[in-house]
């Protein structure tokens, strides 16, 4: 590719670059690599950047390249209308700038910019509004474990939650505090907390159990994903699984509604089970094919 004199630089350093499509998940990437200036700009120019010329294409995080400097700005380069296109940056202060090119050539400027340390441009222009714009250019690993913090957001609905609400019924419906030392009201108080507690409490020790030692490298553009134990997880494909049972009690006031096992079955007869304690429910269906999921009813749904 010719590149205009004022790209023409003598300097070797390189810059991580990688790519996004149309179906990719903010902070999903592929074809990551550091490459020079001219590399970079190769990679660009073969872009297939045709293919995307359609209105749910602009977007932050959607058919792109994204070039990242170490001191963490980014330049992002995505489609736009009009055959034009649009330069997303971020800086250190994760300020969102955008600026709108009518070709590729007047994004060399911006490119060469952040390859010597420099602005890639000042814009007046102003920026849609995200919740938190960084990640859609950090590059996320999709790997899930149990850990603390995931135990934590698992028990604080429905355990803690429900634990608070019946203390605060329990609290208030009695005026005669007496019936804390008695031992008719501690077992009735006690059999209500086991009633509406026990199955979930059940369910997490089920699920840790199973969960503790598990990994799982899955994300909603890639065809393969990673499951099995930490130390030696196995490569799947999507396009190998047959279906995908979601299975969770299904009843609008179970108080164990929340707890839910996914049964993905190949088609060779094999089968994984994940829990949500390793992956949220609602994480875990935006990254399967939709037409391979069927949500079933299931009282229990213990591993």
């Amino acid at each position: 590719m010719h590149q205009p004199e004022f790209l023409e630089v003598t300097a070797k350093n390189k810059l991580v670059s990688k790519v996004q499509y149309q179906n990719y998940e903010p902070g999903e990437f592929t074809n990551i690599c550091s490459r020079t200036l001219s590399e970079t700009l190769e990679l660009i120019a073969h872009f297939p950047w045709q293919e995307y010329r359609h209105p749910e294409c602009i977007k932050l995080t959607g058919p792109s390249i994204t070039v990242e400097h170490p001191a963490g700005r980014f330049l992002k380069i995505g489609p736009y209308y009009n055959k034009t296109y649009c330069l997303y940056f971020i800086d250190e202060t994760e300020k969102l700038q955008v600026h709108i090119v009518s070709d590729l050539t007047d994004c060399y400027a911006a490119i060469k910019a952040i390859y010597n340390n420099a602005e890639p441009f000042i814009s007046n222009q102003r920026a849609p509004f995200y919740e938190d714009p960084h990640k859609h250019f950090v590059t996320n690993s999709f790997e899930y474990t149990v850990n603390k913090n995931r135990i934590l957001a698992f028990i604080w609905y429905p355990i803690l939650f429900h634990t608070f609400l019946f203390l605060l019924v329990f609290t208030l419906g009695f005026t005669d505090w007496e019936v804390f030392t008695n031992l008719l009201g501690i077992t009735i108080g006690g059999g209500i907390f086991a009633l509406i507690n026990g199955p979930n409490l059940y369910l997490l020790y089920n699920y840790y159990k199973h969960s503790k030692n598990l990994y799982l490298k899955l994300a909603k553009g890639q065809n393969d994903f990673y499951s099995g134990p930490k130390e030696s997880p196995k490569k799947y494909l999507k396009e190998d699984v047959e279906v995908v049972h979601i299975l969770s009690n299904h009843g609008s006031k179970c108080p164990w509604g929340h707890n839910t096992v996914f049964k993905i079955i190949f088609k060779n007869g094999e089968v994984l089970q994940i829990s949500n304690l390793l992956i949220k429910t609602s994480v875990f269906t935006t990254k399967m094919p939709e037409n391979m999921m069927e949500w079933k009813h299931k009282y229990f749904a213990s591993i």
